[in-house]
């Protein structure tokens, strides 16, 4: 039954089949995919195979946990009114490091760019340090 899925790629209603199994295709199509499942035996057969694993799952579901209680769980509203709120506001000056931090924690698009700055610093002393402290030769005339 499910061997044939090479020869369901060339069915063009292969994704209009999907939709119509999970209910998901509005009235004109759901008629144009009940008409072609009259004429495509492929189509049919897979169908009916998720017909057949879908209802598998459902026995399945109901052997397993039908018999399992469900818990109750009661969230009490009142509760949360009896809350206390805290709201603890410091007046402690950061370090420059912790304004520093939080600035860059803020805004990601600024440590990169703060990045990259640095990183071309870098690069351009190392080039200026290469490129002048080297022995020169001094042609003689």
């Amino acid at each position: 039954m499910f061997d044939n899925n090479h020869l369901n790629s060339s069915c063009s209603f292969a994704e209009q089949t999907i939709s119509y199994l999970y209910d998901e295709i509005d009235v004109s199509g759901k008629a144009a995919v009940e008409k072609h499942l009259r004429t495509c035996a492929v189509c049919a057969d897979e169908i009916t195979g998720f017909g057949i694993v879908r209802s598998s799952i459902l026995d399945w579901q109901r052997e397993e946990f039908f018999q399992l209680e469900i818990p109750k769980i009661e969230i009490p509203n009142n509760e949360c009114e009896k809350l206390p709120l805290r709201v603890s506001v410091s007046n402690k000056t950061q370090s420059w490091i912790g304004k520093l931090r939080e600035f860059f924690t803020v805004s990601p698009v600024w440590a990169t760019a703060s990045a990259l700055l640095l990183v071309t610093i870098c690069v351009g002393l190392f080039a200026v340090n290469h490129n002048f402290s080297g022995d020169k030769q001094m042609a003689e005339g």
